[in-house]
């Protein structure tokens, strides 16, 4: 096993051993001897087989959070790597899927499922897809063919397809049940005058449908004669109480040990907001138990092991309700709810290898819900895009998969565990998959991400001493589309171009920006340090100048517009309302677009006591983090064309980066692996907008401090910062951070009082932690996979892998 410094770690065997002696080298040698002895890396391993590969985006050293291919959630674009090790990789969350087939559908259908021949079939033989006015049958085989023999009516919409315990087939439309026996002979059922069918759901040998006149009948499969028997019908709603704002959802339980039939079926009528259970008793329906919601369901399904049993609700508000179900009593406790989106939520169930039961829910995102043992429902998301219809698929080429609807297209997706999904479901460590997108040729310094959603481009920008006796690097940037990426054929991307820069130049900053007097032309503007000296502060009597290259976006490619000679090397840069604001050294200076190169509008020195190395901007204000001696806050003044200074921190931080949470508040990271957010109070900050003046006095601390609100110690380097909702657009924002070390971590605030009264509660025993300027901080874990702190100048909530949490009852 190799632990990699750089990159992947490896699994090697030993394939042989090479039989030239005099490359041995012993201890016997002396050292000139042993010096003499040299070897070469080969291109291709000869004496090792590669076995398996651990991923590892260690050591990441940049990144950048969007929603880069419309999934409603963020990706996580990552530069990691060093020299020729470095690459950029794709973390996306939830379990990843293989698109195995594409297919183009006459029209936009409405309902899909799949068909097995037999019951004994191991694999799926039929594709029933549904459309408003039509019914399509495709026969799985080598290829995927329509067929028109199968006793399926194909000039009806089909609510429900399926196979019946006794080989026969159904199919459930909106005037009446057709069951196709396996020789061809066809049994209809007609549902009253005047009434059709708007819902159903069957299994092995019952269906249960629901009538738009507010009547739910149940029907069994008689096992010697072959027919359908109407069993029970149950009043749902009168036709007076009003039309269903939903379409009635209805679901059967799976059944208990051995027995073929379902003990419970679950209904919601479209009208009320609850679900009800009804318990299957010798033919007859008779009410076992009652579920509230929040709205009315949009679909139901049960998902779970021969163990335990669970209710898995979706509601049109997009919500997903879990409760347990106890199949003896038929009660249900346990309820829990999560936020899908914002569609009506759909639900799919599926069975794979093994009788894992679970269920895919599709809303504006699709979700993939299973259950694990003593921590009820999880629900993690698929990688598979926005979908609208979804049902099970097995074949030989993809014995786990489903299919799915996308506008007009049909598609089939395998899932991408290399046991199958059963297993990785059971291990939950598959919900975080990445993706290798390109090999870069230096070590990444910044990553950018351009606005234009249609190109969706990234830039990286890149360093490499090449030498450490003489000033020379290797720099470039390197421009790349993302829509390569869902190319399942391509291995790495292409650059779509490259600009190099001078031997004696490396890049320490990059930015992208809209100047005030261009709109609509994006500029990229690239900061670079002249000299070999790789930290100016800690050489202050060595000159170390600096360079800002201005490029003009094109489509594809970067045309140099000019470039500006600067006194110092430009580590912090930033787009800043149509300008460009620069961390000099100790100075904090504003740019304008120039013809022939930057303009200098203003310049503020020794803003800071040691060196800028980060930088923040929010409206007028800019957050300057020093290298050693924490954040300072500082407001642009348009009238004296001057940064004055508002508030400081008292704690020397070695600041790293930072991100800004609301107009007072902004978070940051230091190089010894803490987290910390620290906001101007609102009644100081009312008092400093009141000052004309401000504090004007340079290199003095400010007469105003940062209050902090929160510190937590993650124990390691701190490389960036994002503020990001992690549920889709409108939910909740979280902080996001990158460690060198290649962890990502979560950190997200209490909104309410009864959460932390709970983490109170279930705390046993408090973890203790040290911080790097704060020790003894007692924290507890949460039930909601929590962590609180409770000193009180440090109140903070880390999401963190909790697994026991789950467990507590709410």
């Amino acid at each position: 096993f190799a632990a990699a410094e750089y990159g992947d770690h490896g699994i090697y065997q030993f394939q042989g051993v090479d039989d030239d002696s005099s490359a041995a080298c012993s201890s016997s040698m002396t050292p000139s001897e042993a010096l003499r002895q040299s070897f070469e890396p080969r291109d291709e391993l000869q004496n090792l087989y590669a076995v398996d590969a651990l991923d590892s985006i260690a050591p990441a050293l940049t990144w950048n959070v969007g929603d880069y291919f419309s999934e409603k959630a963020p990706q996580l674009v990552v530069a990691s790597g060093s020299k020729s090790r470095s690459m950029v990789k794709i973390l996306r969350q939830g379990f990843s899927v293989a698109e195995m087939a594409v297919s183009a559908l006459p029209g936009t259908p409405v309902g899909v499922f799949s068909v097995r021949e037999k019951t004994s079939d191991l694999h799926d033989t039929f594709i029933i897809v549904s459309f408003v006015n039509a019914t399509l049958v495709l026969k799985v085989g080598e290829n995927v063919d329509e067929v028109f023999d199968t006793g399926y009516l194909g000039t009806v919409s089909t609510i429900r397809a399926g196979i019946m315990a006794d080989n026969s087939h159904i199919q459930i439309y909106l005037t009446g049940i057709r069951l196709i026996k396996s020789n061809r002979e066809i049994i209809e059922w007609k549902p009253p005058l005047n009434a059709t069918i708007t819902s159903a759901a069957h299994h092995k040998m019952q269906i249960v449908i629901t009538l738009s006149s507010g009547e739910l009948i149940y029907f069994e499969l008689d096992s010697v004669s072959g027919v359908l028997e109407e069993m029970a019908k149950v009043e749902l709603f009168s036709p007076e109480s009003g039309k269903p704002s939903q379409k009635p959802a209805i679901s059967f339980a799976p059944p208990r040990g051995a027995s073929s039939k379902s003990s419970y079926v679950a209904v919601s009528d479209g009208v009320r907001s609850v679900v009800k259970l009804y318990q299957i008793a010798d033919g007859e329906l008779a009410p076992a138990s009652t579920q509230t919601l929040p709205s009315v369901a949009s679909a139901i399904s049960f998902i779970g092991t021969l163990a335990e049993h669970f209710m898995v609700v979706g509601t049109s508000a997009g919500i997903l309700i879990s409760t347990k179900l106890d199949p003896i009593s038929g009660h249900i406790s346990n309820k829990r709810t999560k936020l899908l989106g914002t569609k009506p939520v759909s639900l799919t169930p599926i069975e794979f290898a093994g009788g894992v039961n679970t269920c895919i829910a599709n809303s504006s995102r699709t979700w993939l819900c299973h259950s694990q043992s003593g921590s009820g429902i999880t629900s993690s998301p698929l990688c598979c895009g926005t979908i609208d219809r979804a049902a099970s698929f097995s074949s030989e080429q993809c014995p786990e998969g489903f299919i799915a609807i996308e506008s007009k297209n049909l598609k089939i997706f395998a899932f991408g565990a290399e046991n199958g999904v059963s297993s990785s479901i059971m291990s939950a460590h598959s919900v975080f998959n990445s993706k290798a997108f390109a090999n870069l040729r230096s070590t990444p310094k910044r990553l950018l991400r351009f606005g234009d959603q249609q190109l969706n481009q990234i830039m990286t920008v890149e360093a490499e001493q090449r030498s450490s006796i003489e000033p020379s690097w290797l720099s470039l940037c390197e421009m790349y589309s993302l829509s390569s990426a869902l190319d399942e054929e391509m291995e790495t991307a292409l650059p779509q171009s490259i600009v190099a820069f001078e031997k004696h130049l490396r890049t320490v900053s990059s930015c992208e920006i809209e100047f005030w007097d261009k709109p609509g032309q994006t500029f990229v503007c690239i900061g670079l340090a002249s000299g070999s000296i790789v930290n100016a502060w800690s050489n202050a009597g060595q000159a170390a100048g600096g360079q800002i290259n201005v490029y003009s976006k094109e489509a594809d490619s970067l045309s140099l517009m000019h470039m500006t000679n600067v006194s110092d090397p430009p580590y912090a840069m930033q787009a800043f309302n149509g300008r460009l604001i620069l961390g000099l050294g100790r100075s904090l200076c504003l740019f304008d677009l120039g013809k022939k190169q930057l303009l200098k509008k203003t310049e503020s020195r020794q803003v800071v006591p040691r060196g800028i190395s980060c930088l923040a901007t929010i409206g007028e204000r800019v957050f300057v983090g020093d290298i050693q001696e924490s954040v300072f806050l500082y407001k642009y003044r348009i009238s004296v064309n001057r940064f004055l200074l508002l508030a400081d921190d008292t704690v020397p931080r070695w600041m790293t980066c930072l991100t800004v949470l609301d107009y007072c508040t902004v978070a940051g990271g230091d190089k010894f692996g803490n987290l910390v957010v620290l906001r101007f109070p609102r009644e100081l900050a009312e008092a400093a907008e009141e000052d004309p003046t401000g504090n004007q006095n340079e290199g003095v601390a400010a007469s105003q401090k940062l209050s902090q609100e929160a510190c937590i110690h993650i124990g390691g380097l701190v490389q960036s910062l994002e503020n990001v909702s992690l549920t889709g657009p409108g939910g909740p924002e979280s902080l996001l951070y990158l460690g060198i070390d290649g962890r990502i971590g979560v950190v997200s605030g209490i909104t309410t009082k009864s959460d932390i009264e709970l983490m109170q509660q279930v705390r046993s025993p408090p973890v203790i932690f040290q911080s790097s300027y704060f020790t003894g901080l007692t924290c507890v874990f949460s039930s909601r996979s929590r962590l609180q702190c409770e000193n009180q100048t440090s109140r903070f909530v880390e999401e963190t892998i909790c697994r026991t949490a789950r467990r507590f009852t709410p």
